[in-house]
């Protein structure tokens, strides 16, 4: 028998989800930085469909950032390399 999961997830559980504060997702939602989300009348609700999306794409760009801090990082390596060398 399959059991159905929720389609939403309030402010709280989207906060504990992420391992932060209440407060912090609505920083996100205020500066447009956290998921999609829906008004239910005074309810702020967020689709799991959106949460996840929005998870996934938080992990490619922070592996994208690691990234470019490495090349920045080899740059600089590969500079200082050069100066004692000359």
């Amino acid at each position: 028998m399959k059991v159905a999961t929720r389609a939403y997830l309030t402010t709280r559980e989207l906060a504990t989800r992420c391992g932060v504060s209440p407060r912090t997702v609505e920083g996100w939602r205020n500066n447009g930085l956290g998921p999609n989300y829906t008004r239910v009348g005074h309810r702020v609700m967020y689709r799991e469909t959106d949460v996840i999306h929005w998870e996934d794409s938080e992990v490619a760009r922070a592996q994208a950032e690691k990234e470019r801090r490495a090349r920045i990082y080899r740059a600089r390596l590969e500079r200082d390399a050069m100066k004692v060398g000359a």
